[in-house]
């Protein structure tokens, strides 16, 4: 079963890459072969319905996304908390699985590359502005996506996430936020109690350093929201969730997540908060909510750290 599964999902892949570049009738083949391995699994079918509407061929395609409702009913055309268009409900991208280890392998690569360039002039005693260091770590997130996401396939903003949402979903955020936010004050205490030691570097000692520490303010509030999402949903969990399913890309996603911000004692928080925007982002379609809650966030996370704390 696994062994075809795994069949069904290369045809998937090479069907998706086919569809973008409108190699409708290679697409549909790979579609029908995903169809022999895994009768039974939604996302073929979904497809499917896609690539034949696209071919003005609509009785086959009601058929096929009838099909692929009564086998998941996330794959319904019209969702309550999307905006009432016909998007799918669970959009396909071009990139693979493969596309997306391979991208989060050159992150690394890259901010491994960076550190040792900055290194190499703190010791030859070059001045660099930490604030334009912090900038230019943000902005590495990017990397991966414009080659793997927009060289390689050609995507646009829409295919990275940047679609219209029903805003129920953003109460629904509201809600699991807070519930995440009662979890890390606990967790915190705990933590503290066990460890000695908070769950987050002190930033004031670093904003102290800066010459313009507003810089620093801006990056995490405005600009790391954006990029981040991009990167870890919009690419890495929207890449996983063909491959894998969602729940098992959510997962994934948000231990990426998690470890990427190198902060061991606040790994389960970031977990789940990580957790929390891959759904956001599996229900709307979209990650223009998972931006707003990571927006919330980090600015109540500075506020916390330079005005309440500072006082």
């Amino acid at each position: 079963m696994e062994d075809s599964l795994s069949k069904a999902k290369e045809h998937l892949e090479r069907a998706n890459a086919y569809k973008v570049n409108n190699e409708i009738e290679k697409a549909l083949y790979e579609v029908e072969c995903a169809n022999r391995w895994a009768p039974n699994w939604a996302d073929p079918h979904y497809l499917r319905g896609l690539l034949l509407e696209s071919l003005g061929r609509s009785q086959e395609a009601q058929a096929a996304f009838h099909k692929a409702e009564l086998l998941d009913l996330s794959f319904r055309k019209t969702n309550s908390v999307f905006d009432g268009n016909k998007e799918e409900a669970a959009t396909t991208v071009p990139w693979t699985a493969r596309d997306v280890w391979l991208g989060f392998a050159l992150f690394i690569g890259i901010v491994i590359a960076f550190i040792g360039v900055s290194v190499a002039l703190w010791l030859l005693s070059i001045e660099i502005k930490l604030e334009l260091l912090i900038v230019i770590n943000e902005a590495l997130f990017l990397v991966p996506v414009w080659w793997f996401a927009w060289r390689r396939y050609g995507s646009d903003w829409k295919t990275l996430g940047f679609r219209g949402f029903d805003w129920n979903i953003v109460w629904i955020g509201f809600g699991l936020l807070f519930a995440s936010y009662i979890f890390t004050i606990i967790y915190g205490l705990i933590v503290t109690q066990i460890f000695d030691s908070e769950m987050q570097p002190d930033l004031g000692p670093v904003a102290d350093e800066m010459s313009f520490p507003w810089l620093l303010i801006i990056t995490a509030v405005v600009i790391a929201p954006v990029v981040e999402e991009i990167f870890f949903r919009g690419f890495i969990f929207a890449g996983f969730r063909q491959r894998y399913g969602w729940q098992k890309a959510a997962l994934i996603s948000s231990a990426l997540f998690a470890l990427v911000h190198m902060q061991p004692l606040a790994f389960i928080p970031l977990f789940i908060l990580g957790y929390i925007f891959a759904f956001l982002y599996h229900r709307s379609n979209s990650i223009l909510p998972g931006i707003l809650m990571h927006f919330i966030v980090n600015l109540w996370g500075v506020f916390v750290e330079f005005v309440i704390l500072s006082d």
